[in-house]
């Protein structure tokens, strides 16, 4: 399927991170089709996971994302860094603890917020390691739930530093500036909790393909896109979900005057001749079947598609046939047509050289791209459009 890479063995599946399954499920519909563009202009979402392993009890938090290069022929539009806090200790204690309330009131009072400080280890001239400030976040001490940093900087640094990524570090203060040195104090979730697998750091980084593949996706909708894009940029979902409701509409039907019904005698000769046209018929494939969910993750399901039927003479529109096919319908036609036909002995030395081809296939004619998640790597989740997965109309050829 054109993945790059070695996709994660069996038996090694890890928990994806919880804003990819959600990226996913805002980009698709119900069939698993495409309805949505990806945030910030991108045709491929990758999130790294920490590979740090080290975790001490005291601050500061250290993380390790083993990014060297991107994709061939792909460039990136943002990346981000998402970091979970879980929810203090001070709200795990039990509400009838007098002194714990009174306490956490009175800390309450004097510092409500936290400045949470993102570093990456940058090596100087001289070879040694120093801390370069990335971004400064202000959060309620009591605040739980996703902090997302801009990482452009950090990325950059490391696909222009080559082999230079020493990894990052986080640092937390009190509103009065004195260091905060205890984790439990701060909480933020690290990828050796087994309770939150998929609530790991994780960096998001959206890319695009360049040059831009050219598809029936990118013409139809260019316009489109960049709008809806820009708004997500902007933060209004708004006029993004009003954009992109449903990518396949289906037209109404319309009611046929009686007299120009068919009889049933012809409606049935005619619906059995249609059946044997080549169509588009349904192909459902569980990937949970083939052993392959170990890292796709999703769809576990798709409509593939299969093309069926026979191509007869003569070829109509309908049927979505090259010109090459309907010489070689015609060309096929009138060799068997003179091979039944009376020949003289010369006719017949000439029949016998051009032997008739066969009729054309029925393959497909127009491809779409599926949305897919899936583990390129144990340390990395992709989210991207697998091109010519599902089959949109067939044709003859």
């Amino acid at each position: 399927m054109g993945v790059e890479g070695e996709v994660l063995q069996l038996g090694q599946r890890r928990t994806p991170p919880d804003f990819m399954m959600r990226l996913y499920k805002s980009m698709t519909d119900d069939r698993g089709r495409s309805s949505n563009p990806a945030p910030f202009y991108a045709d491929s979402v990758i999130a790294f996971l920490d590979e740090s392993k080290k975790c001490d009890s005291v601050l500061p938090y250290k993380y390790f994302f083993n990014i060297t290069h991107l994709p061939p022929n792909t460039i990136p539009t943002q990346a981000e860094l998402h970091l979970y806090r879980d929810i203090g200790r001070d709200f795990k204690r039990d509400s009838n603890d007098f002194k714990s309330q009174f306490a956490l009131r009175r800390a309450a009072k004097l510092c409500s917020f936290i400045f949470l400080k993102l570093y990456f280890v940058k090596i100087d001239a001289e070879g040694k390691e120093t801390l370069e400030l990335i971004e400064i976040k202000r959060i309620f001490r009591h605040f739980y739930g996703w902090m997302v940093f801009n990482a452009n900087k950090i990325l950059n640094y490391w696909l222009q530093s080559n082999q230079n990524n020493r990894g990052l570090v986080l640092k937390a203060t009190n509103c009065d500036g004195t260091p905060i040195k205890e984790r439990d104090d701060v909480d933020v979730i690290q990828p050796n909790n087994p309770n939150a697998r998929r609530l790991q750091p994780s960096l998001i980084v959206y890319c695009r393909t360049w040059p831009p593949r050219k598809s029936r996706s990118n013409a139809v909708q260019s316009k489109d896109n960049g709008i809806a894009a820009e708004d997500v940029v902007l933060n209004d979902p708004w006029h993004y979900n009003r954009l992109y409701m449903q990518d396949y509409p289906q037209s109404k039907p319309t009611s046929t005057p009686q007299f120009l019904k068919r009889s049933k005698r012809n409606n049935v000769h005619l619906k059995r001749s249609r059946q044997r046209q080549c169509r588009r018929r349904k192909m459902i494939i569980d990937f949970s079947k083939l052993n392959m969910t170990d890292w796709i993750l999703a769809p576990v399901t798709i409509d593939a598609g299969v093309c069926v039927g026979t191509c007869a003479f003569p070829l109509g529109k309908e049927s979505n046939p090259t010109n090459h096919a309907v010489i070689q319908s015609v060309w096929s036609r009138y060799l068997q047509s003179i091979g039944s036909a009376g020949l003289t002995s010369v006719d017949t030395q000439k029949a016998r050289v051009l032997t008739p081809p066969p009729l054309p296939c029925c393959v497909p004619h127009e491809l779409d791209d599926l949305p897919m998640l899936f583990f390129q790597a144990d340390n990395q989740v992709v989210l991207n459009h697998r091109p010519d997965m599902i089959v949109r109309s067939c044709g003859c050829r």
